[in-house]
């Protein structure tokens, strides 16, 4: 999926192409779908452990933001637009 770059420095979307590579295949699209919502699962599961995880990129540096990056999709998961799909793997109960 591809970006075509307009006379204005602006990006729009290269709908040819999408639909060329995904949009006319619907498998191709439930592939995705049940891939995102795998991921979204095993972050779901996986949130106590990224959350106090020792971060360790051979920099202080990458640490830091690494761990940033990390709090960011957790936060994601508790009050961000994602909070409503993640509460569907609610499966603790």
């Amino acid at each position: 999926y591809k970006f075509h770059k307009q006379a204005d420095g602006t990006y729009t979307p290269d709908l040819p192409g999408f639909i060329k590579t995904l949009g006319a295949f619907p498998e191709r699209i439930k592939n995705l779908y049940f891939t995102y919502l795998f991921l979204l699962r095993a972050v779901n599961r996986a949130t106590p452990f990224l959350e106090n995880y020792n971060y360790d990129t051979g920099n202080p540096e990458g640490d830091a933001q690494t761990k940033q990056l990390v709090q960011q999709l957790l936060h994601l998961k508790k009050n961000g637009e994602c909070s409503i799909v993640f509460d569907g793997f609610n499966d603790r109960e």
